[in-house]
């Protein structure tokens, strides 16, 4: 049976959470950050434009031309 593991550092998606000039990042996404970031991925499959702002290429704005 598939094992899944993940190992979270919490406090760092709660400081990118934090209010940053303007981001408003929500945990959600900060943890899909953190998550993404320690996996090496480098595209979301989104129109969210946090995780353009975050540095990921957002798959869905890019084919909408947004």
């Amino acid at each position: 049976m598939p094992r899944a593991e993940l190992f979270l550092d919490s406090a760092y998606a709660i400081a990118l959470s934090s209010p940053k000039d303007d981001k408003e990042w929500g945990i959600t996404d900060c943890i899909s950050f953190v998550v993404m970031r320690e996996r090496r991925l480098t595209k979301a499959l989104t129109t969210d434009r946090h995780f353009q702002q975050a540095g990921f290429r957002t798959l869905l704005r890019e084919n909408l031309n947004l």
